[in-house]
């Protein structure tokens, strides 16, 4: 039913905890899973800190490498068959929306805070943004342990 399931991920406890949930479909589907990632490096910095910026990014780059690489090789030991996917630069939803939409991914698995309301208007919301632009169904994961209220 689902051949490829995309997890977004930006670093965060809160966000791996859709990997659960994509490890029980990627068995269940025999699917495979691609973990994205986007690097977001705001570039605020006057212009004359171009080299802090572009320094900067190549830190962020390498983090998310590594940090992709680990969670890869963990699913990778369970038997399942693991993508990465590191976009360095956009946007993160728009980052994510292109990779969701890119006519392989069958399915987004990703966590949301469940905000509702003023909250989720002033802070916006991801997988608000995810579940409208996706060509592909979202599936979203409240982890109540990691919720904001």
């Amino acid at each position: 039913m689902f051949k490829q399931i995309m997890v977004p991920l930006d670093g965060s406890a809160f966000a791996e905890s859709a990997l659960a949930t994509a490890r029980v479909l990627a068995q269940k589907f025999e699917s495979e899973i691609t973990l994205c990632h986007v690097v977001h490096v705001t570039e605020y910095m006057a212009a004359e800190s171009a080299e802090l910026i572009v320094e900067t990014r190549r830190m962020a780059i390498e983090h998310a490498q590594s940090y992709i690489n680990s969670l890869q090789n963990s699913l990778r030991s369970e038997g399942l068959t693991v993508h990465k996917q590191i976009i360095e630069q956009g946007r993160v939803t728009d980052a994510l929306v292109g990779a969701a939409n890119n006519g392989v991914t069958d399915l987004v698995v990703m966590t949301t805070h469940g905000r509702s309301g003023v909250r989720r208007w002033l802070l916006g919301s991801v997988a608000e943004r995810m579940m409208r632009a996706a060509d592909v169904p979202v599936l979203l994961v409240r982890d109540a342990a990691h919720a904001i209220e």
